[in-house]
């Protein structure tokens, strides 16, 4: 009987794993039942529904020959308490992430990973160390338009101490400085490269690297979603932090099953979901937006770091900053225009990039002089067109380098908009309109506690707890992962 009640009890607890929520396997392969339905979470159901099962499978039936006195299969579940069990939401999403971990360990290498890894942690350090300024491109164009007596009043140290401060304080240019003193004279003409990236920078960044080409209006309601609410909470507490293998896998499986500009999964409720995994707007275009710009970032600093050590580019943009500044013999005042020219350069090659990235296709991480595609005198007619950057097979495309954005940021916000996205999706279908993650258990333990009455001596010692009666205590388990 003890066999027999241990089949019971783990036919009880699979048949409730086996219930589980199916658009949510469908879409993103995560398992949980739902012990929400019909909305508010309930414990009692599962133990309701064991027990019916357990009637079912030990009931005799009307008119049958066997009575209760001469059934040797006749168990009766008594009692059953749920001593643990474990919410997807639980540990900041830990929970979520493990079952992702355990399915994505079946899908990805472990050499794969650890490149995917250096890829994302070079991305990172570009960004981190960058010497890119944006606002270098503006401090120079004001230099050039200063009068010449403005750059000889002061010494060639002195001069080169105001560029420097007016690099790192866009509020105080150099102009500032003289302008009170000296009209300007220098008028640039609207084709000068600093001119063209300038102005180009004052339009919409959407605009300026799509296709006229429509964007996702859809919109998510966060007033009440998993990461703003107050959530249900099981029993489950994270026993370690991940390792980078874990977030690797953690950020494939998002690449993979969430929804992104260049890769749209109509059935999803938010078409940019990656987006908004960055940018937690409740708005798909806004999410666009500020991803894109995000990336343009990284661009910049990665390709303003190749034009740093490319002496055929900083020859020629020196040659250029000494024709714009040649009112002046300050070789500050030169170094100055041509540090503009660079970063003004750096930004037309990272717009390209953006072009190239959204159409799905790949930009080296860090560029050489084969994969480089702009050239300083073009600028002004390649921002204006629809010139792109040449591709690659190397490097990332556009969904890796959100990959490197996501890799680096809080992991249980990233966890916890990945479950707003989900459950916004899974809501979109008949029958689930209030599904909640907070509801949705991954593992689960349960104490049987099994009687029974037998017509033959017992054949091993039991404890009685009635004259003819005996006891089972049952304990069983179900994890998705």
């Amino acid at each position: 009987m003890a066999k027999i009640a241990e089949m019971d009890s783990e036919s009880g607890i699979e048949s409730i794993f086996a219930q589980y929520c199916v658009p949510l396997w469908d879409e993103y392969r995560i398992l949980a039942y739902d012990a929400g339905n019909p909305g508010e979470f309930n414990l009692d159901q599962i133990e309701d529904y064991i027990k019916a099962q357990n009637k079912s499978n030990f009931e005799i039936t009307e008119g049958s020959l066997l009575s209760d006195s001469t059934s040797m299969l006749r168990l009766n579940l008594d009692e059953i308490s749920i001593p643990d069990y474990t919410l997807l939401t639980d540990a900041d999403g830990a929970a979520f992430q493990k079952q992702i971990v355990s399915y994505m360990k079946n899908n990805i290498a472990y050499e794969a990973a650890k490149k995917l890894y250096s890829d994302y942690s070079a991305m990172y350090n570009i960004e981190k160390e960058s010497e890119y300024e944006e606002e270098s491109v503006d401090d120079a164009i004001d230099i050039i338009k200063d009068d010449t007596s403005a750059s000889a009043d002061k010494s060639g140290t002195e001069y080169a101490k105001s560029v420097s401060l007016a690099r790192c304080s866009p509020s105080k240019s150099i102009s500032d400085e003289s302008s009170d003193k000296k009209e300007k004279s220098i008028e640039l003409d609207e084709d000068n490269p600093l001119v063209s990236v300038s102005e180009t920078k004052t339009k919409g960044i959407l605009s300026l690297v799509l296709e006229d080409e429509k964007i996702s209006s859809n919109t998510l309601d966060c007033t009440n979603c998993v990461s703003e609410r107050t959530r249900n909470c099981g029993t489950y507490t994270a026993d370690e932090d991940g390792s980078w293998y874990d977030d690797i896998l953690l950020n494939q499986y998002f690449l993979a099953y969430m929804s992104s500009y260049t890769d749209v999964k109509d059935s999803h409720s938010m078409k940019y979901e990656l987006e908004y995994m960055i940018c937690g707007k409740d708005d798909d275009s806004e999410n666009l937006k500020g991803t894109i710009t995000r990336i343009l970032l990284i661009r910049c600093a990665a390709n303003f770091a190749y034009l740093m050590t490319s002496p055929a580019k900083q020859s020629e943009a020196l040659a250029a900053a000494a024709t714009m500044a040649g009112f002046t013999v300050n070789p500050a005042i030169v170094e100055a225009v041509k540090y503009g020219l660079l970063a003004g350069w750096a930004y037309c090659e990272s717009v390209l990039d953006l072009r190239t990235l959204m159409d799905g296709e790949k930009i080296p991480i860090i560029k050489s002089d084969e994969t480089w595609t702009s050239g300083l005198a073009g600028i002004s007619s390649l921002l204006s067109g629809r010139a792109k950057a040449k591709s690659s097979d190397i490097g990332l495309d556009y969904k890796g380098y959100i990959g490197g954005l996501l890799m680096f940021q809080s992991k249980s916000q990233e966890l916890y908009r990945a479950m707003d996205l989900q459950e916004a999706t899974v809501r979109g279908n008949s029958g689930y309109s209030e599904y909640r993650m907070d509801n949705s258990i991954c593992s689960l333990n349960l104490d049987m506690k099994y009687s029974y009455n037998t017509i033959f001596l017992s054949f091993v010692s039991m404890i009685y707890s009635k004259p003819g009666r005996f006891e089972l205590n049952e304990q069983t388990g179900y994890a998705y992962y």
